[in-house]
Formats: structure tokens, sequence, C-alpha cells
């Protein structure tokens, strides 16, 4: 995602990528769009920052989170899933149907199609021109991380306090920074997914 987002020079160009993005992600999975949708807008900021070029910050993120919009035409749309299993609580009214007569109907499509092309266009399109209208946000706060302070509390790297946080938060955060942790967990699971489909379990 980091590389990615180094790939814009311009504003436009960066609440498109996280458009494109988003998208894709939201029409994977919502669950992973949620997550992936706002690292990937912070990523685009910090990059973004060290060409120089303003970003509106808020906007960036809401294209992150627009990836949301498709999510219930995409493969983890929980009706048409539901409706394709056998033996759903709704069998005996409606039968199975398979997910070709819903996610990938040619008509679902269409309108996947749709909203995925509105979205990128507009999201782009609703940027501030005007320098004063653009609110930014530091690289040094988006890729601030915290440690534990004697007394119990937290703060980021540059020293700066953060009250109303326990230690235990900190040591969260640093487990969640682990790459060696995020890593394997995501090793794990698509060894799982791999085996649940060559198994068909």
């Amino acid at each position: 995602l980091r590389r990615i987002g180094e790939i814009p020079r311009t504003q436009k160009q960066a609440i498109f990528a996280t458009a494109l993005v988003g998208q894709i992600f939201g029409l994977f999975h919502w669950g992973v769009v949620l997550v992936a949708g706002a690292i990937f807008a912070r990523e685009v900021a910090i990059a973004m920052e060290e060409k120089d070029v303003d970003v509106h910050y808020p906007l960036l993120v809401a294209t992150g989170y627009a990836g949301l919009l498709p999510w219930h035409q995409g493969l983890s749309a929980a009706s048409m899933l539901l409706v394709a299993t056998p033996d759903h609580f709704l069998a005996d009214q409606i039968g199975v149907v398979p997910v070709s007569e819903t996610i990938f109907y040619p008509g679902n499509l269409i309108i996947v199609a749709g909203v995925v092309l509105v979205t990128m266009i507009i999201m782009p399109l609703m940027a501030p021109e005007k320098k004063e209208n653009l609110i930014t946000v530091p690289a040094s706060k988006l890729r601030s991380v915290q440690q534990p302070t004697p007394d119990g509390g937290v703060e980021a790297v540059d020293g700066s306090p953060m009250p109303n946080r326990r230690q235990e938060a900190a040591y969260k955060t640093l487990l969640l920074d682990s790459r060696v942790l995020s890593i394997g967990l995501g090793l794990l699971i698509w060894a799982y997914l791999g085996y649940l489909f060559a198994t068909n379990a």
C-alpha cells in the first residue's frame, strides 16, 4: 500500500488512487476496506507531503471509506452469500439462489461498475482548489509511534505527552505495530483459507 501510495503526483491523482484502491478492497471484502482504506489514505497523505503537495485530508479519508459503497454487491455480500448456502433459513421459501444470479448477475455487475465509476470521478472533483480551504495533517502526526512513560502514560516519539492513556494501551499499540506478528497472522489466515478451498470443508 505504501508503494502504491507513492505513485500519485497531484492532489486529484492522490484522491483518484485512494478511490480506486478503496473500491477494489470494498468489492473484495467490507472488513478489509475498513482497515486498508484508512491505512492507504494515511500512506498517500504522507507520500504527498514528501512531494510537497497539499492534499485535503478529510476528503482523502472519506474517499478511502467510500470503498464501502459497493461492498454488498461484491464478494462479501452477506445476504447474497447466505441465500447461496444450502439449507439456509429461507430455503423452504426461496430455495438456494446461486451467486451467478446475484453477485455475478449482469444487472448487478452493471450497477457495480456504475457505482465504482461515479465514485472515482466525483471524489477527485470534490477536492478544494484554494489552498486556504485545504485541511492537511503533518506526516509526523500520521507516522507517530507511542511509547510508555515511567508514570504509566504514553508519549509520541517526539516527546509530546498523550494524556488519558494507560500504559497497557501503549503496549497494545506496539504489539499491533509488529510487522512479524502482522505478517505471521496474515500467512496463517491465508493458509487456512487455502486449506478450506482445497478440501471443500
